[in-house]
């Protein structure tokens, strides 16, 4: 929370390196709790799910999501 711009890209890439993102067949995952996207241009996310008021109120591809909230709203999501 609160990281500048400037260094999501560098967080990024480590977090890459732990997930092994650059491993052929890595079973590693992650969760990224993120509230503007930003972080998406940097880690190839596969899931996204967005919570509302504590329930999955959403599943899908996070690109695709992302660009939904950004057009509406979490309302929307």
């Amino acid at each position: 929370s609160g990281v500048d711009i400037e260094n999501v890209e560098l967080i990024s890439k480590e977090i890459g390196t732990l997930l092994g993102q650059n491993e052929e067949n890595s079973k590693k995952g992650g969760l990224l709790i993120t509230h503007l996207g930003y972080i998406l241009r940097f880690v190839d996310a596969t899931h996204a799910h967005v919570l509302i008021d504590g329930k999955i109120a959403r599943t899908g591809n996070p690109e695709e999501i992302m660009t939904d909230i950004r057009k509406s709203g979490f309302g929307e999501a």
